[in-house]
Formats: C-alpha cells, sequence, structure tokens
C-alpha cells in the first residue's frame, strides 16, 4: 500500500545542465543544476516531439541528439546536459491551499536578473534604486515631495495604461478610487500611506502588477518610468514607512552604529544564475568590500523549504541585519496576505550585499550561497 507521502506525488522528469568550470573534466565532482521549470518544461515537450534541438534563450539551444547545450554565437561552447527522473506533487491539494502555493510561487520564480556589483558611493536615498530616484526626482521637479492630490491621478492612470486585461485594470480602478473617496477629508501623509497599503495588496495579488514592476526594474527601462514610476515608489515607501519616522538624524545615527540594537533574521530566496555570475561569486566569497545589488524587489521566504520549490540553480541564505525599532529594508508582508503561512519577506530594489560562502550541494542538486545586506548610510537618514 502505497505512503501518504507516495500518494502525494508522482513521477516526472526534469532537466539539468553540468555546471562545473570544466563540464568535460573526468576529475571533477560532477556539478548538475536544474534548468527553471519552465525551460524544463521546453526541453521536455521538444524531447517528446523528438526534435533534434530546441532554443531556451536568446543565448543558448540543446542539441537534444547530442544531449549539449550550445551557445548560439559560438557554438563550440557546450556543456552537457541530461534528463532525470524526480518525484514531483501532484496538483491534487484544496483548491485554496494550492492558490496561495501558487501565487507565492509564482513571486519567488521571479527572475532576480544579472547582480551588479556596486560601491556605497553608488547609493542612493532610494536604496540603490536610480528608476525610483529618477522618477521622483523629475516628478516633483527636485523637490522630492507631494501630495496625495499630486500622485494619485498618475498612479491611476499608470496602472490602467500598464493592464494586461480590461477586467484586471477595472479592480485595480475600483479599488484605488475607493481610497480616494474612503480617505477625503484626512491628511495628506494619512492618505498616501492608505494608498502605500493598497500598492502593497496589489503586488501580493495573482495579477500583470508584480510581473511588470519587476521587469521594469530589472531591465532599468526608462520608458515605464512615468507609468509605474508613481506605483514603484509607493511600494518602496510601504516597506520603509521612512515617513512614519518622527526621530532626529542623530537618533537614526545612534540606531544605525549600535551594535547592542543589532539583530538578525534569516530568510530565502532561489533564482537561476550564469556561469559568470557563479564565477564572481566564487572570486567575491569572503571579502566584504565586494558589493551586489539586485535592482527589482526581490520576494524571499522565512522557510528555506518554500525557496528550494524553486527549481533554480541557487539557494540564496541571506542574512538580514536588523534593528528592533525599524526594518526599513525589507517588510514582512504576512499580514496583507491571504495565506498566512507563507511567511514572505519583501526586500526593498538596490539592496546591496556580499557573499560569505559559495558551495555546491550534491543533495540538493544546486549551489548555496550564503550573502549578508548591508546596511546603507543613506538609508538610514
Amino acid at each position: 500500500m502505497a505512503s501518504s507521502v507516495e500518494e502525494e506525488l508522482q513521477t516526472g522528469f526534469i532537466w539539468e545542465w553540468k555546471t562545473n568550470i570544466d563540464p568535460w573534466s573526468e576529475t571533477q565532482t560532477e556539478e548538475w543544476t536544474p534548468y527553471s521549470g519552465d525551460i524544463s518544461s521546453v526541453i521536455e515537450k521538444a524531447y517528446k516531439e523528438r526534435l533534434e534541438q530546441v532554443s531556451i534563450n536568446e543565448d543558448y539551444c540543446i542539441s537534444l541528439k547530442d544531449s549539449v547545450q550550445f551557445c548560439k554565437n559560438d557554438t563550440f561552447r557546450q556543456r552537457p546536459v541530461r534528463r532525470r527522473k524526480e518525484h514531483l506533487p501532484l496538483m491534487t491539494s484544496i483548491d485554496a491551499k494550492i492558490e496561495g502555493q501558487s501565487m507565492l510561487q509564482k513571486r519567488l520564480s521571479s527572475p532576480l536578473g544579472v547582480p551588479l556589483r556596486c560601491g556605497v558611493t553608488g547609493d542612493t536615498t532610494h536604496y540603490g534604486s536610480t528608476f525610483i530616484q529618477e522618477w521622483l526626482l523629475d516628478f516633483t521637479k527636485g523637490k522630492m515631495e507631494f501630495t496625495f492630490d499630486n500622485i494619485f491621478p498618475f498612479l491611476l492612470d499608470g496602472l490602467i495604461k500598464e493592464g494586461e486585461t480590461k477586467s484586471q485594470s477595472n479592480s485595480i480602478e475600483t479599488d484605488l478610487r475607493k481610497v480616494e473617496q474612503l480617505t477625503r477629508g484626512q491628511k495628506s501623509s494619512e492618505r498616501i500611506a492608505q494608498l502605500e497599503d493598497c500598492c502593497a495588496i496589489f503586488y501580493t495579488k495573482d495579477s500583470y502588477i508584480y510581473r511588470i514592476v519587476n521587469k521594469a526594474l530589472r531591465n532599468n527601462d526608462r520608458t515605464k518610468l512615468f507609468t509605474l514610476g508613481p506605483f514603484c515608489h509607493l511600494l518602496l515607501c510601504y516597506i520603509g514607512r521612512r515617513f512614519e519616522d518622527n526621530s532626529t538624524i542623530g537618533d537614526r545615527l545612534r540606531q544605525t552604529f549600535s551594535v547592542n540594537k543589532m539583530q538578525t533574521i534569516t530568510i530565502y530566496r532561489g533564482d537561476f544564475v550564469c556561469r559568470e555570475t557563479l564565477e564572481e561569486y566564487r572570486q567575491a566569497a569572503g571579502d566584504n568590500t565586494k558589493h551586489f545589488k539586485w535592482l527589482p524587489f526581490v520576494s524571499t521566504s522565512r522557510k528555506e523549504k518554500k525557496a528550494l520549490e524553486f527549481r533554480g540553480n541557487i539557494l540564496y541564505k541571506i542574512e538580514m541585519p536588523s534593528y528592533s525599532s525599524k526594518k526599513d529594508q525589507f517588510r514582512d508582508i504576512k499580514n496583507i496576505s491571504e495565506f498566512k503561512d507563507e511567511e514572505e519577506i519583501l526586500l526593498l530594489p538596490g539592496v546591496q550585499f556580499h557573499v560569505n560562502k559559495l558551495e555546491f550541494d550534491n543533495k540538493m542538486g544546486r549551489h548555496i550561497a550564503e550573502i549578508k545586506i548591508h546596511l546603507s548610510y543613506i538609508s538610514h537618514l
């Protein structure tokens, strides 16, 4: 009789590529990394259709005949690939549970893009997000402040223009106009806070918003500056809530540099990175002067198991400095999620990190990167 665990599993196939520095070495321990779920599905479909090769992105193809991945611009750059049987969860759980898992999984699977090498001098008042900084400077004519009445029509118009379907745009417009109506008579700062809350809820929903926002930030797409800039700024402020803090700069500096108040939390995130990025991480491991940063908002989880559901080739174990009175580089968003057990932590765009350690875990079949988020001097003013 099958066990309860076996009953919840089905047999499937995934595709992996060999990630050794020298993929043809017979002396190195083999390192195999799974392709992301969508790419693996494309390869499997081509395999079942008995195609000889299939393109997996703009740069690489898979030769199913020779079981190698090769570069389109240089066919001599090749790596072995393999098809491996794996037990996968059956999609027969309760509908609500499935929906909850899939929604967080979509955000955890949203690509982070190539991490940028950076330095503290490249930081800005918006945590290293030049996209948001540029929008704010332009929108406020350099004054760096605005009212609810200033930003509301631009937020509404931008999200409607970016809408993928009429029904989604209508729903978002309805929710935003409800905030506008219910907050009439309140102070502008209070109304803006309600708008920030609304944007955060939009981000957690299964809609086009989190995808197009992170794509624009990831690609630093200036054509989206005026349609998505208002949303990005408001979501950033929801995470930071800097304008709710009435403490002085001196108080903030004492908080920032007080060792006694230092706390840390560990959060997790899966991703797929290229060989060049892995090599950069190897060279930077242990050197806290070599900084990297991600450009989009970054969804993470307190649960390692949740992050491992993403079939990437790397798992980030993220050490996040925190303070008892202020957590302005991340936000625990479980309180606005329909599924509290997701334990999702959302990071600001542009947070900087260094790599403490990088190693390959044969059991997991992926690299493990232990990284530490840096505190920004500017972001604490």
